[in-house]
């Protein structure tokens, strides 16, 4: 019976430990992807500002049932909204359910005479201790998915020159 005790005292510990660690964590993550497009801008953002361009780039779209409104894209239960928009700037809030709103920001830039599309999501994460240490791994769980859907917006737009 002691060794029990001592062993739920050792785990209780443990788990104290981990949430005032956690508890030190940023709250905020943000993951920045860009891709340099060689295409005129105007061109480059026709297939960024209008949600039903989306379908021809964005690899969640491809097989999915997509429902286009003038400021929403509707999916699977899940939903972007276009909250604010400018000629070479994009603000969305994507919606997944049973998770926060992630903010995300696409602007077009010159680097070097050429545009550039930079895709900036700012994940807010609970205080919970599994939120925070999995927020460590969300640049390669979902930058991968924005950094495909860039490559893919590079290659539909060059197609469509």
């Amino acid at each position: 019976m002691h060794h029990l005790k001592s062993f739920l005292l050792v785990i209780i510990g443990f788990f104290i430990v981990i949430t005032l660690f956690s508890l030190l964590m940023p709250s905020t993550v943000l993951i920045s992807k860009s891709q340099t497009i060689p295409a005129p801008k105007a061109k480059i953002m026709e297939f960024v500002k209008v949600p039903a361009n989306w379908q021809k780039w964005y690899p969640e779209f491809k097989d999915a049932d997509v429902q286009y409104e003038s400021d929403k894209i509707i999916w699977e239960k899940n939903e972007i909204q276009f909250v604010d928009q400018d000629s070479f700037a994009l603000r969305l809030s994507f919606m997944r359910e049973g998770e926060l709103p992630v903010t995300t920001d696409i602007m077009l830039y010159d680097i070097d005479g050429l545009p550039q599309i930079e895709w900036k999501a700012y994940h807010k994460l609970r205080w919970y201790p599994w939120e925070k240490f999995g927020g460590i791994m969300l640049d390669d769980m979902a930058g991968s998915l924005y950094d495909s859907a860039l490559i893919n917006l590079r290659e539909t737009v060059l197609r469509a020159k």
